[in-house]
């Protein structure tokens, strides 16, 4: 069984606070350690960037913003696949 686990986030893009750093810190901490690490959060999907260093192991899963309607069933619908997909062992 693969070690993947699941790091959830409000927002990093250009975040420069103590939770963002945290989080950028334990999954970088994961890497070392050889466990495949995944970061969702709800950042624009293309044009978003995290203001701590992460490491190029780490998959960023940027679910996009936006309060209507289908765009909350779109993002429910990618995060509903990468979770099916990845068979995280942890989601956090």
């Amino acid at each position: 069984m693969k070690n993947v686990v699941l790091l959830y986030f409000f927002r990093l893009h250009q975040s420069p606070g103590g939770a963002e750093r945290m989080i950028c810190t334990l999954a970088n901490a994961l890497v070392e350690r050889r466990i495949n690490v995944h970061i969702i959060s709800l950042d624009a999907l293309n044009e978003s960037e995290c203001f701590y260093p992460l490491s190029p192991q780490i998959q960023w899963h940027r679910l996009g913003k936006g309060s209507t309607f289908l765009q909350k069933i779109h993002r429910t619908s990618r995060l509903a696949s990468l979770l099916k997909r990845e068979k995280a062992s942890a989601f956090i």
